[in-house]
Protein backbone atom coordinates (compact mmCIF):
# COMPACT_ATOMS: atom_id res chain seq x y z
CA UNK A 1 0.00 0.00 0.00
CA UNK A 2 1.14 3.50 -1.11
CA UNK A 3 -0.16 6.38 1.14
CA UNK A 4 0.25 9.75 -0.26
CA UNK A 5 2.68 10.90 -3.43
CA UNK A 6 5.92 9.44 -4.67
CA UNK A 7 8.69 11.67 -4.36
CA UNK A 8 9.71 13.33 -7.48
CA UNK A 9 11.64 11.24 -9.89
CA UNK A 10 10.76 8.00 -8.05
CA UNK A 11 9.31 5.16 -10.11
CA UNK A 12 7.09 2.04 -10.04
CA UNK A 13 8.93 -0.94 -10.19
CA UNK A 14 6.43 -2.55 -12.96
CA UNK A 15 8.27 -5.85 -13.73
CA UNK A 16 7.24 -6.56 -10.10
CA UNK A 17 4.16 -5.40 -10.34
CA UNK A 18 3.55 -7.68 -12.86
CA UNK A 19 5.65 -11.16 -12.26
CA UNK A 20 3.67 -10.65 -9.01
CA UNK A 21 0.16 -10.11 -10.75
CA UNK A 22 -0.62 -7.03 -8.57
CA UNK A 23 -3.32 -4.63 -8.92
CA UNK A 24 -2.60 -0.89 -8.72
CA UNK A 25 -5.60 1.57 -7.82
CA UNK A 26 -5.10 5.04 -7.53
CA UNK A 27 -6.95 7.87 -6.45
CA UNK A 28 -6.74 11.47 -6.47
CA UNK A 29 -9.81 12.99 -4.02
CA UNK A 30 -8.95 17.13 -4.56
CA UNK A 31 -6.12 19.33 -6.47
CA UNK A 32 -3.81 21.20 -4.18
CA UNK A 33 -5.11 24.46 -5.83
CA UNK A 34 -8.56 23.62 -4.54
CA UNK A 35 -7.48 23.41 -0.74
CA UNK A 36 -7.93 27.31 -0.29
CA UNK A 37 -11.75 26.89 -1.63
CA UNK A 38 -12.28 23.67 0.57
CA UNK A 39 -11.30 25.16 3.36
CA UNK A 40 -13.18 28.18 3.39
CA UNK A 41 -15.69 26.08 2.79
CA UNK A 42 -15.31 24.60 6.43
CA UNK A 43 -14.58 27.44 8.09
CA UNK A 44 -17.74 29.51 6.96
CA UNK A 45 -20.06 26.25 7.76
CA UNK A 46 -20.97 25.26 4.30
CA UNK A 47 -19.13 22.05 4.68
CA UNK A 48 -18.59 19.62 7.87
CA UNK A 49 -16.10 17.06 7.92
CA UNK A 50 -17.31 15.66 11.03
CA UNK A 51 -19.91 14.37 9.50
CA UNK A 52 -17.79 11.98 7.51
CA UNK A 53 -16.54 10.62 10.98
CA UNK A 54 -18.68 7.78 11.47
CA UNK A 55 -16.61 5.17 13.85
CA UNK A 56 -13.96 6.29 16.40
CA UNK A 57 -11.88 3.16 17.71
CA UNK A 58 -9.01 2.89 20.10
CA UNK A 59 -5.74 2.31 18.99
CA UNK A 60 -5.41 -1.53 20.51
CA UNK A 61 -8.79 -1.90 17.64
CA UNK A 62 -6.59 -0.98 14.76
CA UNK A 63 -5.56 -4.36 13.92
CA UNK A 64 -9.26 -5.70 13.45
CA UNK A 65 -10.30 -2.98 11.86
CA UNK A 66 -7.48 -3.12 9.69
CA UNK A 67 -8.70 -7.11 9.04
CA UNK A 68 -12.06 -6.04 8.38
CA UNK A 69 -11.52 -3.43 5.28
CA UNK A 70 -11.74 -6.51 2.91
CA UNK A 71 -15.15 -7.05 3.74
CA UNK A 72 -16.03 -3.16 2.80
CA UNK A 73 -18.70 -3.02 5.19
CA UNK A 74 -20.27 0.75 5.91
CA UNK A 75 -18.59 4.14 4.51
CA UNK A 76 -17.62 7.04 6.29
CA UNK A 77 -14.18 7.58 8.04
CA UNK A 78 -13.05 5.73 10.92
CA UNK A 79 -10.93 7.66 13.71
CA UNK A 80 -8.15 6.34 15.77
CA UNK A 81 -8.02 7.82 19.28
CA UNK A 82 -4.72 6.80 21.41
Amino acid sequence: MQVGLLPEGATLPMSRVIAHELELVGSHGIQASRYGALLEMVQGAKLDPGKLITRRIRLDEVPAALMGMASFEGVGITVISP
